[in-house]
């Protein structure tokens, strides 16, 4: 098990609902491959952003805003691809980065 940290922006002024079924989802995806989410963490909403990120939905809507979000989990190497698989499938997800943390 490797530890990593994860950035995600997401789409700005969704229902809490959204951000809670999708972060559901993500957890028990981690938890089935018996990994631990640490938890998530709102790191701020509505930030502006440096540049126009087009999303990944129907609509192609612009953005320059979006909420960062912050998770710690615990996942094999081997596993991390399916998680990355449901954040290119998401379309409210703008943009994700999946870190290794140092030992």
């Amino acid at each position: 098990m490797k530890n990593y940290e994860l950035m995600i922006i997401m789409v700005p002024d969704l229902d809490k609902s959204v951000y809670s079924s999708f972060f559901e989802k993500v957890e028990t995806d981690i938890a089935s491959h018996d990994g631990k989410l640490e938890g998530w963490q709102f790191w701020s909403e509505n930030r502006r952003l440096s540049y126009m990120i087009q999303s990944k939905s129907a609509n192609r809507a612009k953005f320059n805003q979006g909420t960062y979000v912050l998770a710690n989990f615990l996942l094999s190497a081997e596993s991390l691809k399916r998680v990355k698989y449901l954040f290119d499938l998401e379309d409210n997800v703008l943009r994700y980065m999946i870190v290794k943390k140092g030992e």
